[in-house]
């Protein structure tokens, strides 16, 4: 891992623009970028210690190496990168299509973001521009690529880096996204009730399931050190619900437990990652009246028993590829062929409006014809399954 301290400025600058040159290789961005560089001290994220929003992304490397980060502080690095695109064959602009984002910690931790976005107001006709842009969906999969590339040189999930993302959730529930993405929330929260059903199985907390902190079972006197307990504790204020609080708590100290005792946590995949995603995607859950269904905003959930998680498939991929793909306008049902073999069709149908698709090698969805005749339907779990088997064998290498 390298020295934040010395080199992290120019190491959050550098990543910034390997990700906007991957973006230009794919056609997504052209010129006229725009950078911020903020400096935080992570007690008082309100107030800045060193703030420069708007300036070239030339400077931008120079305004970065003007700060000095030390541990207590984070570092953001940002662009603004504008963009073109067809829809409804019409070219489009918008003077912010993607926001690329580097936070660095002055402990060693980096988180990589990215953010598309397309706002009308800004659009405008590209309607004579011959140049063919390839979809989002690649950019996407480069890019998780890129991160992956980035935590193999050393970087590994931590608590700081957990309490990092959790201090990024809009809390108070983002309706918006919410319902945009419920049914991607819906499979992340399945996956989430499986996982852990699984550790609960194996470390003695039936009783506890479904929101609890495994770490008091795995480890009953396991502790985070002063400083990141008082940064859970603070976190926890700002939540509402006591199962979200819960989970909160037993997301940052597994990974703390992981840090100190990798072979504790060892043989289990992550049981809180599907949830941190969920949060990601559009805030927090609640529970109806009854106290028995889960209400994820915009979709109502039985979590049922834990036995009927055990020796369920797990869905393995989680990437952004795979989640957004799962989005879409009306009533989806999906089509694919036996045992998983070729490709994963959907029908979405909106009122009186019906559009067969086909997941295609752009990683997103494609105008089929009649693609579902003769196809069985498939799950949402099965349909997000097989969109991490297409996603993974595109990415690969």
């Amino acid at each position: 891992m390298f020295d934040a301290a010395v080199s992290g400025a120019s190491r959050a600058v550098a990543l910034a623009g390997e990700v906007r040159d991957v973006l230009a290789s794919l056609g997504l961005v052209t010129g006229g970028a725009t950078g911020s560089v903020v400096l935080c001290d992570r007690s008082a994220m309100a107030h800045p210690l060193f703030e420069r929003r708007d300036v070239p992304v030339a400077v931008v490397g120079e305004q970065a190496a003007a700060v000095r980060l030390l541990p207590g502080r984070q570092l953001t690095v940002s662009l603004v990168l504008p963009g073109e695109w067809a829809e409804a064959g019409v070219w489009r602009r918008a003077e912010k299509l993607f926001v690329v984002r580097v936070h660095v910690w002055g402990e060693g931790v980096v988180v990589l973001g990215m953010g598309v976005y397309a706002d009308p107001w800004l659009a405008q006709d590209l309607r004579d521009r011959g140049r063919v842009v390839r979809r989002s969906g690649r950019a996407r999969g480069a890019v998780a690529g890129r991160a992956r590339g980035v935590v193999g040189e050393g970087l590994r999930v931590t608590a700081s880096l957990v309490l990092a993302r959790l201090r990024g959730v809009d809390w108070d529930m983002r309706w918006d996204l919410a319902f945009d993405r419920n049914q991607s929330r819906r499979v992340l929260m399945w996956e989430y009730l499986r996982r852990a059903a699984v550790w609960a199985k194996a470390c003695g907390g039936e009783e506890a399931w479904p929101f609890y902190d495994v770490t008091a079972y795995l480890d009953p006197g396991f502790e985070l050190p002063p400083a990141q307990a008082a940064e859970l504790e603070e976190l926890q204020r700002t939540v509402f619900w006591e199962e979200l609080r819960k989970t909160c708590a037993g997301a940052v100290r597994l990974a703390g437990l992981r840090e100190r005792t990798p072979d504790a946590v060892a043989g289990l995949p992550d049981p809180y990652e599907p949830l941190v995603l969920f949060y990601e995607r559009g805030g927090s859950f609640s529970r109806d009246c009854s106290g028995v269904f889960i209400d994820l905003v915009g979709v109502m959930m039985r979590p049922g028993k834990l036995d009927g998680y055990l020796g369920s498939r797990p869905v393995g991929v989680l990437d952004d590829a795979v989640l957004d793909a799962l989005e879409g306008e009306g009533r989806i049902t999906y089509f694919g062929g036996e045992a998983g073999v070729g490709p994963l069709f959907r029908r979405r149908q909106s009122g009186d409006v019906r559009a067969d698709e086909v997941f295609g090698p752009g990683l997103c969805w494609e105008p089929a014809e009649a693609a579902a005749a003769g196809l069985p339907e498939v799950g949402p779990l099965e349909a997000a399954r097989r969109l991490g088997r297409i996603v993974s064998a595109a990415t690969a290498g």
